[in-house]
């Protein structure tokens, strides 16, 4: 009966991820729709083939952090893993992100780090770890840039002119709190049983204390790489370095925790026009929005290319 149960909860759960992806997905594409004149002058008119590969370059530094960052969680449990291996497995498995459900990465991660040579237990224990952890730090994140930006979010929410934009923000709320709900009956399943990882231990402070602030890094980054956007798409605009970290640490959150959205496609792209248009306009939110998701998108894909490339020379040796 509580097989049942669990089935019944994960479908309900996936099947309202599901429908916010394709919600948020259809907003997104009518904006883009509606503005295509804006997106045709600044993304393919202006052809910024250069910047977006730069700046793809910069992106792909995020998989030296989180393996960094992974690889201080797995010391800390008793492995002894090989710093280019783990940098190995977080390159080839970061794509899987783009596959339906959202949870390719965390398996294909999963079975290659197991195949490597890494116990069970410690893989299990970290990665689980690793979700709180990076929740935590984009919360943080968030939290430290709206508090250090001059523009307050909270008038920035208010200033959303139409319904639509209420609809997804509604949606996205309710999003959360069924998140909440179902995350517990669904994480009750037995760690012990699906993945025999014995008794479950907490990571030393330091390295907890470590891994957060790597994490951070990452959202520092990718604010990093917004702003250096907005300045290159807009040189009279005074970009706010703090306000684009919190509003993407933000749109990463909600993107992150939706259940079957790849990547955090659409459910981000929603939350990042909603917030950016309403205080620099439609040119820079769509133009942001839209060059982010492709410089991500080149980023993984080079990131796997490196992996590929770099897991042919580990196995040679």
């Amino acid at each position: 009966m509580d097989n049942i149960n669990h089935k019944i909860l994960r479908s309900l759960y996936l099947f309202g991820g599901f429908f916010l992806v394709a919600i948020t997905s259809i907003y997104f594409l009518n904006y883009l729709v509606e503005n295509w004149t804006v997106f045709r002058t600044q993304i393919i008119e202006s052809q910024p083939l250069l910047t977006l590969t730069t700046l793809s370059l910069c992106y792909v530094i995020s998989f030296v952090v989180t393996s960094i960052a992974w690889y201080i969680l797995l010391a800390s449990f008793g492995e002894s893993p090989k710093g280019l291996q783990i940098f190995n497995i977080i390159l080839l498995s970061q794509f899987g992100k783009y596959l339906p459900g959202n949870f390719g990465h965390h398996v294909g991660r999963a079975v290659l780090a197991h195949n490597g040579g890494l116990a069970k237990g410690p893989i299990a224990m970290t990665m689980i770890i690793e979700v709180i952890t990076v929740i935590l730090a984009a919360s943080g994140t968030a939290f430290i840039a709206f508090t250090l930006s001059d523009i307050s979010i909270l008038p920035t929410l208010f200033m959303v002119p139409s319904s639509d934009k209420i609809l997804i923000f509604g949606l996205l709320a309710i999003g959360v709190v069924v998140y909440i709900y179902f995350f517990r009956p669904l994480s009750s399943i037995s760690v012990h049983s699906l993945w025999n990882v014995g008794e479950v231990r907490i990571p030393k402070v330091l390295a907890f204390t470590g891994s957060y602030l790597l994490y951070t890094t990452n959202f520092l980054l990718l604010g990093m790489i917004l702003y250096v956007l907005m300045t290159s798409f807009s040189s009279s605009t005074s970009a706010d370095f703090w306000f684009l970290t919190g509003v993407f640490s933000l749109a990463w959150i909600a993107g992150f925790i939706t259940p079957g959205a790849p990547a955090g496609l659409g459910v981000r792209e929603a939350i990042l026009v909603s917030t950016i248009d309403p205080i620099y306009g439609v040119e820079i939110a769509l133009s942001l929005t839209v060059s982010l998701r492709i410089i991500s998108t080149l980023g993984d894909g080079i990131g796997f290319i490196a992996g590929l490339i770099l897991n042919r020379c580990l196995k040679l040796k």
